[in-house]
């Protein structure tokens, strides 16, 4: 059997660097893989999943995204820190301040 279009998109990538590293376009890395990568890949299916419906997208996280934000240093959780106002992708997981959970 043979299929015409993508029914079913499985997003499930994921990484954890111990250094700050940027890709080409100056994204930190846990940002373009974590979250770009996926979004990057529904878009450029996005016109094939819809053309032989039903089709499904997937977006599978790490309960590492739950799990880091209780842990505690000093005796307090850490809540993640993304800015609302960010319009700069570039600007998010910055130098200053960069600790490999928090990213």
């Amino acid at each position: 059997m043979s299929h015409s279009a993508p029914h079913l998109l499985v997003n499930n990538a994921g990484s954890h660097f111990r250094k700050r590293k940027l890709n080409t376009d100056g994204i930190e890395m846990h940002i373009a893989i974590d979250c770009l990568a996926a979004f990057t890949l529904t878009k450029l299916l996005l016109r094939p999943l819809r053309a032989d419906t039903p089709s499904r997208v997937v977006n599978v996280v790490s309960m590492a995204l739950e799990d880091t934000r209780m842990v505690r240093f000093g005796g307090q959780p850490r809540p993640p820190r993304i800015d609302p106002a960010l319009d700069d992708l570039r600007s998010l997981n910055a130098a200053p301040g960069w600790k490999p959970l928090d990213a």
